[in-house]
């Protein structure tokens, strides 16, 4: 409800049609006062101004066009639907979506199989075997080393060919079905030939719900779910062995090379050649340490990371399971064209009297195409299964680089500069059957308790990164520690200037990796202050 004074209020108009022409002639009050003056200048009451439309000839033929071209699609689709895909009330095909047996036959009574596809052509065929399956025979393929075949898959793909089920009746036969011509044709033939027949398939339907099939028992098309056709749409690479390398077992001639939890822990060596490996790569068990048990040989000789080498020795301690095969007794031409004529990496492991030698190269991405010993087949190996392939020697090394205990030390030498000290070491057993260290530098007695801590700090020295350059910069300082089995040669660390922060150590003359020149100069000058009686910090309670 309004606030306004009734009298402000405009009076009601009749119920009349109002009748065309300027609105202010009427804007008369009740007084008979002119208001048209009052809106002379107002917009309110304008007659509104209409612009032209411009010819839309373009737009609507545009629109034709893509209607006509919607109508065309439409009318395609439905003439597909019609064709390919039959209605529930159809003659030819009414109750029959669902299972629909089209053959079945005991596996036993089934002789040979013949496949032709667009990828191969080859034939299925049984070998009476006690150890065999249920059947009491295993499937191999013609022209296939038996060795090479995954009987459990042959005998699969006989079991899917002996019972055939279609989703949907088709119709008759007809040549849009690609049934003239089909893609796969599968041949089984029967002890009882009555039971023999040919399966043929053709072109995958429209909605992708499968392809069309004819069997040779009846004349009717039927339709074959996608699974149902990717059971016989393989090659014979499909049946493959991948058990690429089995695992060593355990036996009274090589007994020596595994732990008492029966895993084999020990090998003769492991050696990296190929493309990959300019300089040959060996490993032996570890001749001077345990607790370390692995070690490189060459190109330089270093400590190897247990865990890291343990993703090596597990190729023949629990065995390698390729994820396919490329092709099965390939020719000479086709092992050059996977590049396994000069293969990147060349493993070769030696346990007792087995040698597993492994070649592989680069495929595609993620996978390696490989060979193993004389075996004819190229398999394909994800790069995972063979993460070390492309490895080089610092990526084995152990950051450890002293480990030996005290215990095993005859005498230890510094020497950097004017400073050459030599620790004689003296290991005595008390009557408690504790141990005893006396240490000597020529005639000065040493504080037993403060070499430990000198000691312990030798064992922390550990490279930052690791290197294989040979040193350039200044020698700064040797170590030298003797052990007192004397058929083991000395431990040689020398340090060389790399940088102002950093020294490059290297062991027995191989080079390991840099290290913080602080740390070692800090440990030449408790060398020194054991000469002269001062204190050797304890390392676990200090940081350097």
């Amino acid at each position: 409800m309004s606030n306004l004074p009734e009298q402000d209020r405009p009076k009601m108009e009749p119920d009349t049609p109002e009748q065309p022409g300027n609105q202010l002639d009427s804007l008369i009050n009740e007084d008979g006062e002119d208001l048209n003056s009052e809106f002379q200048n107002s917009t309110i009451f304008s007659k509104p101004v209409y612009k032209d439309k411009r010819p839309a000839t373009n737009k609507t033929v545009r629109n034709i066009i893509v209607s006509f071209a919607v109508l065309v699609v439409l009318v395609a689709a439905l003439f597909l639907v019609v064709k390919f895909i039959p209605d529930a009330g159809d003659d030819a095909s009414s109750d029959t979506v669902g299972q629909i047996l089209l053959t079945e036959v005991s596996v036993d009574d089934i002789s040979r199989i013949t496949i032709k596809n667009v990828y191969d052509n080859f034939i299925l065929y049984p070998e009476q075997d006690s150890q065999a399956s249920d059947t009491g025979r295993d499937w191999y393929i013609e022209g296939v080393d038996k060795n090479l075949i995954d009987t459990y898959s042959t005998l699969s793909t006989v079991q899917r060919a002996a019972k055939v089920y279609a989703v949907r009746t088709m119709g008759e036969t007809d040549a849009d079905y690609g049934l003239d011509n089909p893609l796969t044709v599968i041949n089984v033939e029967c002890i009882d030939s009555q039971n023999s027949y040919t399966l043929s398939i053709g072109n995958v339907a429209p909605d992708n719900s499968g392809s069309y099939a004819k069997i040779s028992t009846d004349d009717k098309v039927y339709l074959l779910d996608t699974s149902t056709v990717g059971n016989f749409n393989v090659d014979r690479t499909h049946f493959a062995d991948i058990n690429m390398v089995s695992p060593i077992e355990k036996t009274d001639a090589n007994s020596q090379y595994f732990d008492v939890n029966n895993k084999l822990v020990k090998f003769d060596y492991v050696t990296f050649e190929g493309t990959n490996f300019p300089q040959r790569m060996k490993f032996i068990p570890n001749p001077y340490n345990t607790m370390v048990p692995y070690f490189l040989v060459e190109p330089v000789k270093q400590n190897v990371t247990e865990e890291t080498f343990s993703n090596v020795l597990s190729v023949v301690a629990s065995g390698l399971i390729a994820d396919g095969a490329y092709v099965l007794h390939p020719t000479a031409d086709q092992i050059k064209e996977y590049k396994l004529d000069k293969p990147e990496a060349v493993i070769t492991f030696k346990v007792g009297e087995q040698t597993v030698v492994i070649k592989a190269s680069k495929a595609e991405n993620s996978y390696y195409a490989a060979m193993v010993n004389d075996v004819p087949v190229i398999y394909k190996l994800s790069t995972s299964s063979l993460g070390f392939a492309e490895s080089k020697p610092v990526d084995f090394f152990s950051p450890v680089v002293l480990m030996e205990d005290i215990t095993t030390v005859d005498n230890l030498r510094v020497k950097s500069g004017n400073q050459d000290i030599t620790f004689k070491l003296t290991h005595k057993t008390a009557d408690d059957s504790t141990s005893i260290l006396e240490v000597r530098s020529g005639d000065i007695p040493v504080n037993a308790d403060q070499f430990r801590n000198f000691y312990l700090h030798l064992l922390t020295i550990s490279p930052m990164e690791f290197k294989t350059e040979p040193p350039s910069g200044e020698h700064v300082a040797t170590i030298t520690v003797t052990l007192t089995d004397t058929s083991r040669e000395p431990i040689v660390l020398d340090f060389y200037r790399y940088s102002d922060r950093r020294y490059l150590i290297t062991t027995n003359g191989n080079t390991l990796g840099l290290v913080t020149s602080a740390k070692i100069d800090k440990i030449l000058t408790y060398a020194q202050n054991l000469i002269n009686g001062l204190e050797v910090p304890d390392p676990t309670m200090t940081a350097d």
